[in-house]
């Protein structure tokens, strides 16, 4: 169980760090009442369309990241480099995720589909 609640503690560390310091230095500072992790989960929900929403497990160090069942949505710091991810689509098909870009917040934000994975033969 201390395992557990050390894994908590330190996700809950990320995303705090990932608001308090690093979205300010990204955005400046004026953007801070437009960006928390509240205006995240809301504008998540409306852009999937459902309330039910969690944190991912591991959170990145330069990304706020949540799940609901079959999507995972992303708040950036910096935008994805969508040519390189349409190259990879390109080269390997459906081995890559389809990622869907969402407009209309501060950060630059993306959505995915990962479903399961069929290697090809």
């Amino acid at each position: 169980m201390a395992d557990r609640d050390e894994w908590k503690q330190q996700k809950r560390q990320f995303i705090d760090r990932f608001f308090r310091e690093k979205v300010p230095k990204a955005l400046g500072k004026e953007t801070l009442s437009s960006c928390t992790e509240d205006a995240c989960i809301q504008f998540a929900k409306s852009a999937l369309g459902t309330e039910h929403l969690s944190h991912v497990d591991n959170q990145g160090s330069n990304s706020f990241t949540l799940q609901t069942p079959g999507i995972i949505i992303q708040f950036r710091l910096k935008s994805l480099k969508t040519d390189i991810i349409a190259l990879a689509n390109e080269l390997y098909g459906h081995l890559v995720p389809k990622v869907k870009s969402h407009g209309g917040f501060p950060l630059p934000v993306y959505s995915t589909y990962p479903g399961p994975v069929t290697p090809r033969n």
